[in-house]
């Protein structure tokens, strides 16, 4: 019995290890990071620098038809959608790195019990 749940926690780790090397193919950042999203972030980062050179001009008046007001209110919603953006794409990148190494951690830890286990029921045989 002992010598089964040793070599369980040697297979677990082993398998926790190997999934940390495919974890990267299996679940890349592209799957929740789209093009899409990409271009949204690079729309809305051009229009919020266009935005702050209309708001930080000392008069605001000089672009005709345009209200302080309604720029200011633009800019505050293209700004808290561009940290939403920014938080989803920085996310994306790290969360597969992040699991990556806790699998690849976690199995060399189990490994390394399971052998010192196996090692220990076999001394007391």
């Amino acid at each position: 019995m002992k010598s089964a749940v040793v070599l369980g926690t040697i297979v677990v780790g082993f398998v926790f290890l190997f999934l940390s090397f495919a974890w990267g193919s299996l679940f890349p950042a592209t799957s929740s990071w789209t093009p899409e999203k990409g271009a949204r972030m690079s729309e809305i980062k051009a229009r919020l620098n266009e935005l702050s050179f209309k708001l930080d001009t000392p008069n605001a008046k000089i672009f005709k038809g345009t209200d302080p007001a309604a720029l200011k209110k633009e800019y505050a919603d293209l700004n808290a959608e561009f940290d939403q953006l920014k938080t989803d794409f920085e996310s994306a990148a790290v969360t597969p790195k992040t699991t990556s190494s806790v699998l690849k951690w976690s199995g060399i830890a189990l490994a390394a019990v399971g052998i010192i286990g196996w090692y220990a029921v076999s001394q007391s045989n």
